[in-house]
């Protein structure tokens, strides 16, 4: 190569370059160690701790597009700079879980337990939840927000909720957020939420299954209450699928293992739904117990224990009438129907009365008849017909 009255040999110009490759990756090397430096002060000094959630992940895709840009010219990766964020976003994640956990515990302690409102934006949480898609926070109000809701709709199925539910889709939507925006810290976002939802399932069993809200807000657990976490229980049921195929949409083939959990919770879940249901027919079955050890067969029907059967069914029906579906109500007392039968057979057991045409066995079909007719108004119910009358299969 020649350039006036010089020349340059070829093997120069490669010695140049290399000279010049190095200076830039020798520079880019001081610029990570001084970034990396400034980031450790600032995280000592407690400043990158009170930054938002979305400051704070505003900062990590900077980083992480200097990193990658730096990897791109020198051609080879510094990891110094990245682990260092990496080593915040921990400290990051864990105050994201502590803060809305905390939260989650102080507002379950203050529930009341009374069916609340579902604001539009958290139903339009539902819907992102579903479609599996993360959902940008500042797409959801495009400024003309619908009015509160009386129902959480998740898959088609309205779900009559109290005040921690929106807050739980609230935050279930933040995690996987999380998740979407912190790559690098899917599988201890994911272990956060799973550990979020088992405290929600746990304290919710226990102040309501264990009573431990009458130490705190309520006077009584009645069946209303029962019914309402019912419903708030199943919404979750139907989100908990929907928010599994989110992480696994993020993950590589080789983590999906990791998401088995969900299917523990999932199953923990659903043995609380089914205990609340049991819990309904226990209580029922207790009032239903107690009237009938008074019972005889006398020649008034009604009696006075076969009128106040009547009157406690129709009292529950009533009080879940808006808050269960048809289906789960039917179920609900065809249990409590059994339990009657169950009962009442031992009773006359005890009483020596079988279905042998005597006047016992006449006073206790009119009872039967009564109880029937009485009960004949309840709309969508199975229970409460014919079969009464198999209380003398085992009496014959």
């Amino acid at each position: 190569m020649e350039i006036g009255d010089n020349t340059v040999s070829l093997g120069w110009c490669r010695q140049l370059l290399r000279d010049c490759h190095e200076i830039v990756t020798t520079s880019c090397d001081l610029v990570h160690a001084r970034c990396t430096k400034v980031l450790g002060v600032r995280i000592k000094a407690g400043l990158v701790d009170d930054i938002s959630s979305s400051d704070f992940v505003t900062l990590v895709r900077h980083i992480e597009r200097f990193v990658l840009s730096s990897a791109n010219i020198t051609g080879r990766h510094c990891t110094q700079l990245r682990a260092a964020v990496q080593v915040q976003a921990k400290v990051f994640l864990d105050q994201f879980h502590n803060t809305r956990k905390n939260k989650l515990s102080m507002l379950l302690e203050a529930e009341r337990w009374k069916q609340a409102d579902v604001p539009s934006e958290i139903q339009a949480l539902v819907a992102c939840l579903e479609a599996k898609i993360p959902y940008p926070p500042s797409t959801i109000s495009d400024g003309h927000s619908q009015a509160p809701a009386k129902y959480l709709i998740v898959h088609g199925q309205k779900c009559v909720v109290v005040g921690i539910v929106p807050l739980l889709v609230k935050l279930l939507h933040e995690y996987c957020q999380c998740a979407n925006d912190l790559p690098m810290l899917i599988t201890d976002v994911l272990g956060k939420l799973l550990e979020l939802l088992k405290f929600f399932n746990e304290q919710t069993c226990g102040l309501v299954l264990g009573a431990g809200a009458m130490k705190l807000q309520l006077k009584t657990i009645t069946s209303r209450h029962l019914g309402l976490v019912s419903r708030c229980l199943h919404a979750i049921i139907l989100l908990i699928p929907d928010v599994k195929k989110l992480f696994e949409q993020k993950m590589a083939p080789q983590q999906y293992p990791l998401l088995q959990p969900f299917d523990i919770v999932l199953m923990d879940f659903c043995v609380h739904y089914k205990q609340i249901h049991e819990k309904l027919v226990d209580i029922m079955g207790d009032l239903i117990k107690r009237q009938l050890v008074k019972w005889e067969a006398k020649y008034i029907t009604p009696s006075s224990s076969m009128s106040a059967i009547v009157k406690h069914i129709l009292k529950l029906y009533e009080a879940l009438l808006d808050i269960l579906p048809s289906d789960q109500l039917s179920d609900l007392f065809r249990g409590v129907e059994q339990r009657f039968k169950e009962h009442f057979r031992a009773q006359l057991a005890l009483q020596g009365i079988t279905n042998n045409g005597s006047t016992q066995h006449g006073i206790v079909n009119s009872e039967l008849q009564h109880f029937k007719t009485a009960l004949s108004s309840l709309e969508n119910i199975t229970a409460f017909g014919n079969s009464l009358f198999d209380v003398w299969s085992t009496n014959r």
